[in-house]
């Protein structure tokens, strides 16, 4: 697949005699499939994991002549702190596809990462067009299901993914207005390495849990 995807940039570069748009966009998704086929460890480092979604939507952005902006705070040290792979990313594409409505003027996501104690909490916050109160609990309650429509399948899978490696260790709570946006806050115990995480590892730190509301 990268060998194939490599040839296309070529001759696309040598049609353009240099690089052009189609050739910039050869290039990102090449770069998010190689994210996305990572072997090793199940987690990755935060910077990897910002880098991710970084790139997920630079590829997104291609399509859109008004850009979606990305804006990142990080209060955590990203390259010493480790979290679960494709964790952002679907959060991230659950505001383009939904909340954004597959437009982009104007629009903007907020990745923040701070360390509470023994917790990493992470929020990806939209400016998007909201949920009204009852979506919020009908998603909330989604979580907690594998038979889930669609829509929801992405946010599903990162919270039944991070319970599996952290049991009741983490969370991951809703905040949305209507046409004010979305903030899903994400908490996870801090890991200092990568490892391949049982349901067990968080019970067995010891560390307080966090519950979904």
């Amino acid at each position: 697949l990268y060998n194939t995807l490599d040839i296309i940039r070529w001759e696309a570069m040598y049609e353009a005699e240099g690089e052009s748009a189609v050739t910039q966009m050869i290039e990102k998704f090449s770069r998010l499939c190689r994210m996305g086929m990572r072997t090793g460890g199940n987690t990755i480092t935060l910077k990897e994991g910002i880098e991710h979604a970084r790139t997920y939507l630079d590829v997104i952005n291609f399509r859109h002549r008004e850009k979606i902006q990305l804006e990142i705070d990080m209060q955590a040290d990203e390259e010493a702190i480790y979290i679960p792979q494709f964790m952002l990313q679907p959060i991230m594409e659950n505001a383009v596809v939904h909340a954004f409505d597959d437009g982009s003027s104007g629009y903007r996501i907020v990745i923040r990462a701070c360390i509470t104690g023994a917790d990493l909490q992470i929020t990806v916050r939209d400016n998007g067009k909201g949920m009204s109160r009852e979506e919020v609990d009908q998603l909330t309650a989604n979580m907690e299901r594998t038979d889930v429509a669609d829509e929801n399948i992405g946010l599903v899978n990162v919270y039944q993914r991070i319970r599996l490696f952290y049991g009741d260790a983490c969370g991951i709570g809703i905040t949305s207005r209507l046409g004010e946006g979305t903030e899903i806050r994400i908490t996870l115990p801090v890991r200092k390495h990568s490892e391949n995480m049982e349901k067990s590892k968080g019970e067995e730190d010891g560390i307080q849990s966090f519950n979904c509301r």
